[in-house]
């Protein structure tokens, strides 16, 4: 039984020491540290060649890059090779390698702290790495909205045709981390006003919307895409369920939808507007 002990507590530290060595960091070894910094050394001399990167979004980008490119390639044909082979060697050995020794942090620790940023800018540039800029849509919290829409009830029967529309009113909740933006989900009710023909209905109008994509999303968002579906009910003789797509820019949005009557069994449609889209402030 000792001797068991022993064995097992043999292979703990083994394994401990194992563990112990894989996670070494780059910069704690000589070899590693060193190549970090010859290569780190090498492409800040030859960015140097470039000058000031202009950052993405910013005025004359991509263009003023690209000139810049051109005119060191022109200028130092030989240094611009250099520096292309460079980047894929720092590539391979430090920024794709996804191992425990933090190589991609090794190696930017090297970096001379006044150019470093400017350098990597360029690297990350050859190396088409664009900056990921976080949503700004269907922020997390409460939201309302006013909606007006038009449309017709029946339009697929000539006989049955007629004029709808709707004025809506909207408490919206959308899933995201408070203060945070980028949620995918939100959940929409409130009082609705329906005239279809001559006759007029009071509602009860629930909605789920889905965010599909953002506009404009670099270098901001201009928008989203949502698809929504929802239920609409004076819970007498006016009962709606609809299903669209809507274009939403910030308090202004559009939409159109399908709605099917589920009391007389006829498909119609409605146009919105969205003429206040702001967030809720409780008092």
């Amino acid at each position: 039984m000792f001797r068991n002990k022993r064995i097992l507590l043999a292979s703990l530290g083994l394994l401990f020491l194992c563990n112990a060595i894989a996670q070494t960091s780059c910069c704690d070894e000589a070899v590693c540290k060193q190549r970090a910094k010859e290569l780190a050394d090498k492409i800040s001399g030859l960015a140097g060649f470039l000058g000031k990167f202009t950052p993405f979004g910013s005025p004359g980008y991509p263009q003023k890059n690209d000139s810049s490119l051109a005119e060191f390639k022109r200028q130092f044909p030989d240094r611009f090779n250099d520096f292309n082979k460079t980047i894929k060697e720092i590539s391979v050995e430090f920024i794709d390698d996804r191992g425990t020794q933090n190589k991609q942090l090794c190696f930017s620790d090297q970096l001379p702290t006044n150019t470093g940023d400017n350098t990597m800018a360029w690297v990350n540039y050859i190396r088409d790495v664009k900056p990921v800029f976080p949503s700004t849509e269907f922020c997390g919290g409460l939201k309302k909205r006013i909606e007006i829409s038009q449309g017709s009830a029946a339009f697929l029967s000539k006989k049955n045709m007629a004029y709808l529309g709707a004025l809506r009113g909207y408490l919206i909740y959308q899933f995201a981390k408070k203060d945070e933006c980028g949620g995918r989900l939100r959940l929409m009710v409130g009082p609705g006003f329906f005239l279809h023909s001559s006759t007029a209905y009071i509602t009860l109008d629930s909605r789920i919307g889905i965010r599909i994509g953002d506009i404009a999303k670099e270098p901001f968002h201009l928008g989203n895409i949502n698809f929504f579906a929802g239920y609409n009910s004076s819970f007498g003789h006016f009962s709606y369920v609809e299903t669209g797509f809507e274009v939403e820019l910030g308090w202004l949005g559009f939409n159109l939808a399908a709605n099917y009557d589920t009391y007389h069994y006829r498909w119609g449609f409605l146009t919105g507007i969205v003429l206040a889209n702001s967030k809720f402030k409780k008092q």
